[in-house]
């Protein structure tokens, strides 16, 4: 896609307009489609009918940070390597890893983690741990998946479950209260 100076530069007024006077949105992008109201700094999310969403627990899957305004149906640049200007939703320090707000669509929040555990009762034990059998996402904004699992002697209460997330990149500014805004060095990947 060529180079569009009015839109970089609408961009570039929207983005700093913070007492940080952040330098524009730069790195690789991507053209989508928006499927609902995408603002200018909003990390985004790809749904399955092939649109962005602003990421939340219901739009999981980050791709980046819009750096167009639109309305569902509008076209929207999207940051999906580089670094961005973006928004958090509460204090977030500078290297900390970045996910999407599980209150506020399209805002950030430090990413702590995922955590893998498998619970057994006694005289129970595992002799084989499948492929996921399905995903879901608790109010914390953190997908959980589970396995299909395999068992041997006296079953009861086997079950294996882990809790990943997914990761927009690495804050390189900070942020003392939600609303502040920070840049992001955007590198979407799995938590």
């Amino acid at each position: 896609m060529p180079f569009d100076p009015v839109s970089y530069a609408l961009a570039r007024r929207a983005l700093s307009t913070n007492a940080l006077n952040s330098p524009p949105p730069t790195g690789l992008y991507k053209t989508f489609i928006a499927g609902t109201a995408v603002t200018v700094g909003q990390v985004v999310s790809l749904h399955a009918d092939g649109k962005i969403y602003p990421s939340s627990p219901s739009y999981p899957n980050i791709v980046g940070v819009a750096i167009d305004l639109a309305g569902a149906g509008g076209s929207v640049r999207v940051i999906v390597l580089g670094v961005a200007q973006v928004v958090a939703d509460g204090a977030v320090n500078t290297g900390d890893p970045l996910t999407f707000s599980p209150t506020t669509p399209g805002r950030v929040v430090s990413y702590s983690g995922h955590s893998h555990g498998v619970s057994l009762s006694t005289s129970t034990f595992i002799t084989s741990v499948g492929a996921d059998t399905g995903y879901s996402i608790s109010t914390t904004g953190i997908l959980s998946h589970t396995h299909a699992i395999s068992t041997g002697s006296a079953v009861t209460g086997a079950s294996v479950a882990t809790a990943i997330n997914r990761v927009l990149g690495v804050a390189l500014t900070s942020a003392a209260t939600a609303g502040q805004s920070i840049i992001a060095l955007v590198h979407p990947s799995r938590g």
